[in-house]
């Protein structure tokens, strides 16, 4: 009886061997799901991630240094050094047989408005008529009189016509030399068309279809007029409040301009864009003031004084190497003595121009 009891015992697992295997079995279970999901992370990953740029490699400093340097061949620094040289010669040849005229010229005025009003004064800058004139006292050489250049207007003759105008400038100032104070406001403007027209005659035109505004109006612009914006441009435009003895100025610069005076040309428009015409409009306006019994208030008398340079630098075939310089001052003869009225009456209540 003993001995079948036992067999039949050691037939059955016990029960710590069947806890060894349950737990061996959860391990593998829990590496095979580990391994599943490592497997899943790479496939994902191979599926949507970016690809990554090829690895470059690194060049080494032999290589570096080994390296096919590039290099300008010789005839091309040769023939590059003999055009440089060329081109010196060609400008010295050209530059013996050119003449530079040099001509300067000023001239002055005022620009009074009346109380509550406004004004437009026109000041012309450059036109053909003036570029013309600009060349009347150039001078060539003659083989036959060698030691006296012919003066000659090159409009006329048997002169070349061909002129480079090198720079055309153009300043104008305008000063308060008065007791009051005054708005100014200087408007630059070139055409955008040839024209005849001035800005202040294209402004009153183009007023002149409404009959409700009027060109002397503080409330008017040179903007409001259709027939001055189709025409004329505002390249500049400089406003300021001008107290007594101050000052504001605007400047007009134009290079290389080529210009021909040949008489079959008769340059019939005298503003032209390829010329460089430029014209200044100045737009003055009072300041709010009152009257010195009456309470009334409005906009008070006021001026400015105003001037401009001009310059052109003129380039022709002279024949020979010539300079000249032409100044021409068209400024105001002084009847009496001249002044500049830019302190305070004392009494604080005479608001006139002279």
């Amino acid at each position: 009886m003993p001995t079948t009891v036992s067999r039949r015992y050691n037939n059955y697992p016990s029960r710590s061997g069947s806890l060894r295997q349950y737990i061996n079995l959860a391990r593998t279970t829990v590496k095979a799901a580990r391994y599943a999901r490592k497997a899943y992370d790479s496939h994902s990953k191979k599926t949507y991630a970016k690809p990554k740029a090829p690895e470059r490699k690194a060049r080494s400093k032999k290589a570096y240094q080994n390296r096919k340097r590039f290099t300008i061949p010789a005839k091309t620094v040769q023939c590059v050094k003999s055009c440089q040289k060329q081109i010196r010669n060609l400008q010295k040849f050209v530059a013996t047989d050119r003449g530079t005229h040099i001509y300067r010229d000023r001239f002055t005025g005022r620009s009074i408005v009346a109380a509550n009003r406004s004004n437009h004064t026109l000041v012309i800058a450059n036109t053909n008529a003036l570029m013309e004139s600009a060349g009347a006292n150039m001078r060539y050489f003659d083989a036959a009189v060698p030691l006296i250049p012919d003066e000659a207007d090159v409009s006329e003759g048997t002169y070349p016509h061909k002129m480079l105008y090198k720079n055309v400038y153009n300043n104008i100032t305008c000063a308060n030399n008065y007791h009051v104070p005054v708005h100014c406001t200087i408007y630059q403007c070139t055409p955008k068309v040839d024209t005849n027209k001035t800005p202040l005659l294209a402004f009153t035109q183009g007023l002149a279809d409404k009959s409700l505004a009027s060109s002397d109006s503080a409330l008017v612009y040179l903007t409001d007029s259709e027939i001055f914006k189709s025409i004329w441009k505002i390249h500049k435009k400089v406003t300021k409040r001008l107290e007594p003895g101050t000052q504001i100025s605007c400047t007009f610069s134009k290079n290389n301009v080529s210009y021909s005076s040949n008489l079959v040309d008769d340059h019939s428009d005298t503003y032209q864009k390829r010329h460089a015409a430029c014209v200044y409009m100045i737009r003055t306006e009072g300041v709010l003031g009152h009257d010195t019994v009456v309470h009334e208030q409005g906009r008070l008398r006021g001026g400015v004084d105003y001037e401009i340079n001009r310059k052109w630098v003129i380039e022709y075939d002279a024949g020979r190497a010539i300079q000249t310089i032409v100044a021409v001052d068209i400024s105001n003869d002084f009847t009496n003595t001249g002044v500049v009225s830019n302190q305070p009456i004392v009494d604080n209540q005479s608001y006139g121009v002279g």
